[in-house]
């Protein structure tokens, strides 16, 4: 199973993941330099055709964060900026359409929420932000990279969850094991 894992941002790592081991990461910002790391992902992941991406593709899923609060009462509100999500939304659009461009099959992508990648693979699930980033950066070089950054080591770590999560294998299963060459064979 070959996995691309996406942590999206203005400057977004990325992380390629080759038969459960790691092959390639590093950060990219704009269209231009994600387009280049699909370049190397398609390079390093040759199929039936060169240019179609065959791979699992994981986001970071950020819906369920809470940005802000209020008390009402004795409770606590939470409001969500749009401003903050679109920071990752213009990154994020800009991925999809180039995974797009590259014929990857979208049944392919799944998303990960920040706690579950942080607890299943560093032990932190609700660790804050600097910690976690510090433990991925140390996890990261303790699966090769040399001087990672931020992002690209969010993303090796997700990468490294998905090369063994059930939800992923499954999301893989789904759209290139069996049933997927059966039903593709049929159309």
């Amino acid at each position: 199973m070959n996995v691309l894992a996406i942590d999206q941002a203005e400057r977004s790592g990325w992380s390629f993941w080759r038969d459960g081991k790691h092959a390639h990461s590093g950060e990219a910002k704009g269209t231009r330099q994600c387009q280049a790391a699909l370049e190397i992902v398609l390079a390093l992941s040759p199929g039936d055709d060169p240019k179609t991406l065959r791979c699992l593709v994981v986001f970071e899923d950020h819906s369920s964060m809470r940005i802000g609060g209020r008390r009402k009462g004795g409770r606590r509100t939470y409001d969500t900026s749009a401003a903050t999500l679109l920071g990752m939304g213009r990154p994020h659009g800009w991925w999809e359409m180039l995974l797009d461009q590259a014929n990857h099959d979208d049944r392919a992508r799944v998303k990960v929420a920040p706690q579950t990648w942080k607890g299943k693979v560093l032990g932190m699930a609700n660790g804050n932000r600097d910690d976690s980033i510090e433990a991925a950066q140390r996890h990261a070089v303790a699966l090769g990279a040399r001087n990672p950054g931020p992002d690209e080591a969010v993303a090796m770590v997700m990468g490294h969850w998905a090369t063994k999560a059930p939800e992923a294998i499954a999301a893989w299963e789904r759209a290139y094991g069996a049933k997927a060459r059966k039903r593709k064979a049929a159309a």
